[in-house]
């Protein structure tokens, strides 16, 4: 079982770079394509409607979309995905946007209009020359590796053997242990091993990480630092009798011995949680990741 095939993937500030690259990006392209033509092009308009789900497919998975109107319904989609489904909430509403950044650093935009009866509802630009659609060429924020290289790299992480297996953590007949941590382009990539010998599929419902004090100093508070991945590839469900690979990606960062990283995994409508935790030195540790 993989966890690639169906990953939940969790990015940070999204909504602001989304944002950001409207404002910025779209300008330009704008100009450009007014040159090149007085309209735009057929591939920009997107009709949808009440009786009819319409499906846009793109030749990478989508990072965040955002819908300009609220008479549209878009459908939640998961991280890593290249689908997006809408479908009109009422009739003749008036014509708005959709923008959508793909992990391969490109930014659309379409034209959303109501059609009573679509002329397709299936729009897959997987098989269109990129250089005719309605996009921008974009940067991510800071030093990060382009997604699709992190895509890549966690793909490549997870096929790897294991180099050991701790810390760990075993709760109803479910173990849990870090297998590796690996270093490239300024991320850190934390792999894990899960194997549920239960004869109960396990559902993780989630995965907390923070930094915590090794002891509690006297006369103060303890301090929680909470820490978020950059990406998580992480399984629905790990069937009975069956083991599966999970990889968590992060910006660079170290800790003292003085402190704890601590990685908790609960079960969706059960008790079988799993907590490990990771000293300081494990981190300097790191295997560099030679391609």
């Amino acid at each position: 079982m993989t966890v690639f095939d169906n990953p939940h993937i969790k990015f940070n500030d999204m909504k602001q770079r989304i944002i950001f690259y409207t404002l910025f990006f779209f300008p330009v392209l704008s100009f450009f394509n007014g040159n090149a033509q007085s309209q735009p092009s057929f591939d920009s308009f997107i009709p949808v409607s009440e009786q009819a789900t319409t499906i846009l497919i793109f030749p990478a998975s989508i990072e965040d979309a955002d819908l300009g109107t609220a008479a549209v319904q878009m459908e939640p989609f998961l991280r890593g995905e290249n689908v997006l489904r809408l479908k009109a909430l009422q009739r003749d509403f008036q014509p708005s946007n959709l923008c959508v950044i793909t992990a391969d650093g490109r930014l659309y935009e379409f034209h959303i209009v109501y059609d009573d009866y679509p002329s397709t509802t299936k729009h897959d630009f997987t098989t269109t020359d990129p250089q005719t659609l309605p996009s921008a060429v974009v940067r991510f924020p800071g030093n990060e590796p382009p997604r699709t290289s992190i895509d890549q790299t966690a793909r490549m992480i997870a096929e790897l053997p294991a180099l050991y297996h701790r810390p760990r953590d075993k709760a109803g007949e479910v173990n849990l242990a870090l297998t590796g941590i690996y270093v490239q382009q300024g991320m850190l990539y934390f792999r894990f091993g899960m194997y549920n010998q239960s004869g109960i599929p396990y559902c993780p419902d989630g995965l907390r990480i923070f930094i915590r004090d090794r002891r509690k100093q006297k006369r103060s508070s303890e301090r929680i630092q909470e820490l978020s991945p950059h990406a998580l590839y992480m399984p629905t469900e790990v069937e009975a009798h069956q083991k599966s690979v999970w990889v968590a990606v992060f910006p660079l960062f170290t800790i003292t011995d003085s402190k704890i990283l601590h990685l908790q995994v609960g079960e969706k409508n059960g008790d079988r949680g799993l907590t490990l935790r990771i000293r300081g030195h494990k981190l300097l540790r790191s295997r560099p990741l030679v391609h």
